[in-house]
């Protein structure tokens, strides 16, 4: 244990530290322009629903896709009636049982399943040989432009993630390996 090996290990952590807080730069900025494209998608597909209801599509169609934005809004297509929201209860003040109701959760409101939702809406206006709207926003060709991008800024954004999370492994390792970690070599000096 030499001075200029203590340097070197000095300087090779500083560059571990430097390398996960640019991961974590990046991830922070690609999780923002995800969440900027992300947040008018359920907005955005209401106005869908409206375009598609003004071309005079069948019933069956307009409902199939007031199901998805439903479903983009985090909604399951269900309420829970008067008579079920008297149930849900875990326990009273006497620690007498009560009735109780389970629930899951359906909401589907992760970023990779609203893009599955738009895909499908997307897929649907397709095959609806009454959509033909004269906005270029609701035109086909367009919400396909859209869908790229939100591909995109979700792939940028799960590929800084990963980064960052492979530099926070990597620099804990240097530091805190039992073997070869930095912290060994403080104890050992």
């Amino acid at each position: 244990i030499t001075l200029s090996a203590l340097t070197t290990a000095q300087i090779a952590a500083t560059g571990k530290i430097n390398a996960v807080a640019t991961a974590l730069t990046n991830w922070n900025n690609a999780q923002n322009a995800r969440k900027t494209e992300f947040d008018t998608l359920a907005t955005f597909s209401t106005q869908l629903l409206g375009a598609l209801k003004a071309t005079g599509a069948a019933k069956q169609t307009t409902d199939d896709f007031a199901f998805l934005v439903n479903k983009m809004r985090g909604g399951d297509g269900t309420k829970l009636t008067k008579a079920d929201a008297g149930k849900i209860s875990t326990n009273n003040n006497n620690s007498n049982p009560v009735e109780t109701t389970t629930s899951k959760s359906t909401s589907q409101q992760s970023f990779d399943q609203k893009l599955e939702h738009f895909n499908k809406m997307i897929l649907l206006l397709q095959n609806e040989a009454s959509y033909a709207p004269n906005e270029v926003q609701f035109q086909v060709t367009t919400l396909n432009a859209k869908l790229a991008l939100l591909n995109t800024v979700n792939d940028n954004a799960n590929n800084a993630k990963s980064l960052l999370t492979s530099s926070r492994i990597d620099r804990n390792l240097f530091f805190y390996d039992t073997t070869n970690g930095i912290l060994e070599l403080v104890k050992k000096s």
